[in-house]
């Protein structure tokens, strides 16, 4: 039996409960079982959700944040607009040797050997390079070039590597981190771009281990760019993106700064900038949520989209097999031709009525990782298929019953035994 919390909100506060065995449709442990992450704030809208973790997911989410951030309100709050994952997947992936599931419960992780399978070595800046540029006098007006190293050093552990990237021609100081074994070895932290990356390597990472080995950290890093993933890793990965992404929702929150834009689909790319072997990813921007451009080789489909929300999608383990584009105008949604926006393998339940998976209120970008083939002799042809596709903007909270409708539904899960019957939600 697996052990389960529950995390919900009363009329006294968010709170989460005690680990108990049982699956996730077992009833959820008493409101007075709560544990040390009890609050006693309340989020401002009413008619929430409740979410139920199995213990070593709860764990996972926990260990990305430090032990003053945590601050459960916020954390619901962010679980309100996040969208359920479990949704996201209408195919059946292969059955999974369980050989390969580490005791916390992370799948079908890669060995450090074969991240680097394919491995080619960037160019290297000479120590009289790298010499010459730290014994230069600094110029007037480069003031970087008057910091110590290890200053440089710290600030640049806490920038994206495509920031540190771009400050490098600002001041010729900053050019030497790219040397650094100690900024590269950051970048696998667990918040860092490969932090999904940190349970192969965190016996690496810390001092004093018998099995440590040598490992070229910037090596690893760019040859970590494209991955050879299974479909049970690819999981694991979005897993990580939702867990940073709930991470960086919630202390936004609790700091009253802008919150990172809401999510659907495969759309957090930008935590870790990696996309599978073979592939590449495309990005379109929405500058007034309707109209978008996107150059790509093969059939082109032109579609006049008035009010875009996103899309509904048929996926399966090779790619996506059809897109149907979701729109927010009454006009077009009452329309007797909705199958001119359907492109693709999309059966006809996509089109009537169903919650679309990756829509939002308004869409600033879409993400899209697409199949580049191979160049091999056997190969000839890329198939220049989309494999995953997400969208990036703002939507409210996912449940949005009606206060009536809402009732009922705590109503029936009391009934049903599901939901203790003093339990009075928020």
């Amino acid at each position: 039996m697996k052990r389960v919390r529950a995390v919900y909100c009363t009329v006294s506060g968010v709170k989460v409960t005690l680990a108990a065995e049982g699956s996730p449709r077992d009833p959820i442990p008493h409101a007075d079982e709560t544990d040390q992450w009890g609050s006693g704030a309340c989020p401002a809208h009413r008619q929430t959700d409740v979410y139920l973790f199995h213990e070593v997911c709860w764990h996972h989410l926990v260990e990305h944040f430090s032990p003053h951030e945590m601050r459960l309100d916020c954390l619901f709050q962010a679980l309100e607009r996040m969208p359920l994952l479990w949704n996201e997947y209408n195919y059946t992936l292969p059955p999974v040797d369980f050989a390969q599931v580490t005791r916390d419960g992370r799948l079908c992780l890669p060995s450090v050997d074969e991240l680097m399978r394919f491995a080619r070595p960037p160019p290297v800046s000479s120590h009289r390079t790298i010499q010459r540029l730290l014994s230069t006098p600094p110029q007037t007006k480069d003031a970087l070039r008057r910091l110590p190293f290890e200053l440089i050093e710290t600030i640049a552990a806490l920038l994206p590597t495509r920031d540190v990237l771009n400050l490098r021609h600002a001041s010729r100081g900053v050019t030497p981190i790219f040397a650094s074994t100690p900024f590269w070895k950051t970048r696998f932290y667990l918040n860092g771009e490969r932090g999904f990356l940190l349970p192969v390597v965190r016996g690496q990472l810390g001092g004093g281990s018998s099995r440590r080995r040598d490992i070229d950290w910037r090596l690893l890093y760019h040859s970590t760019c494209q991955l050879n993933c299974s479909g049970w890793f690819r999981l694991e990965l979005r897993k990580w993106e939702a867990l940073r992404w709930l991470r960086d929702t919630a202390l936004a929150l609790h700091s009253g700064t802008d919150r990172p834009l809401d999510f659907r689909g495969a759309a957090l790319h930008h935590y870790h900038h990696t996309v599978p072997r073979g592939t590449s990813r495309q990005e379109v921007e929405s500058e007034d949520g309707s109209h978008v451009s996107w150059r790509y080789p093969g059939l082109r489909v032109t579609m006049d989209v008035v009010d875009f929300r996103g899309f509904n999608v048929n996926d399966s383990l090779d790619g996506i097999r059809g897109v149907y584009i979701v729109q927010g105008s009454d006009e077009c949604r009452n329309c007797d031709t909705d199958d001119r926006y359907d492109v693709g393998h999309s059966p006809g339940w996509l089109a009537q009525g169903h919650p679309s998976r990756y829509s939002l209120d308004e869409v600033f970008r879409v993400t899209a990782v697409c199949d580049v083939g191979s160049d091999s002799p056997n190969m000839p042809f890329k198939s220049r298929k989309i494999i995953d596709i997400g969208v990036l903007g703002r939507a409210g909270n996912r449940l949005t019953l009606t206060r009536v409708a809402w009732q009922d539904l705590v109503l029936e899960g009391k009934n049903a035994g599901d939901l203790p019957t003093d339990l009075e939600l928020r």
